[in-house]
């Protein structure tokens, strides 16, 4: 691909369905010249191929978060890092359908995330979520492999909403 295209997708995250993003894509660089695509900025891709769909930005400045603590805001830290960084696109997708019910974000939804933090320091509770309200309740973990490997667990393992098997 070439660069500033493979920028744009790498830019696009929480996409409803890679597919059409990808056939998009390629159609783009079959069909236009390299300096073209140049013109293109990744938001107009991304409206294009999900016109409906919110991204991981839009979704971290609208999130709220209820906090216990001063030392919760360590467990935010650690959350972004752990969503932009260390998740994979099917972990981003089955974050969200653990915290919403669904396996992309819309931009018509007036419902925010909300992040609690307890002030309870605990590396043997795992995360749960609320789908009907887009909470996600995690304890202070000791260490961000340890949310990680939690969250993990959580995502993984529980695959039917209102079934809190953690």
């Amino acid at each position: 691909l070439h660069q500033s295209v493979w920028r744009s997708v790498k830019d696009i995250s929480l996409v409803g369905n890679n597919q059409n993003l990808w056939h998009f894509v390629r159609n783009l660089q079959c069909s236009l010249h390299p300096e073209i695509v140049d013109l293109f900025h990744w938001e107009d891709i991304y409206n294009f191929c999900n016109p409906t769909g919110l991204s991981l930005c839009e979704l971290r400045e609208s999130t709220e978060y209820e906090l216990e603590c001063e030392s919760c805001w360590n467990m935010v830290e650690w959350f972004w890092t752990i969503l932009l960084d260390d998740f994979t696109d099917e972990d981003r997708r089955r974050f969200l359908k653990f915290c919403s019910g669904r396996r992309a974000l819309s931009k018509t939804s007036s419902q925010p995330l909300t992040l609690h933090v307890s002030s309870m320091l605990n590396d043997s509770i795992y995360p749960t979520a609320h789908t009907c309200f887009f909470t996600l309740h995690v304890p202070q973990y000791s260490s961000r492999e340890i949310f990680t490997d939690r969250l993990h667990y959580a995502l993984n393992n529980v695959t039917e909403m209102d079934a809190d098997y953690t």
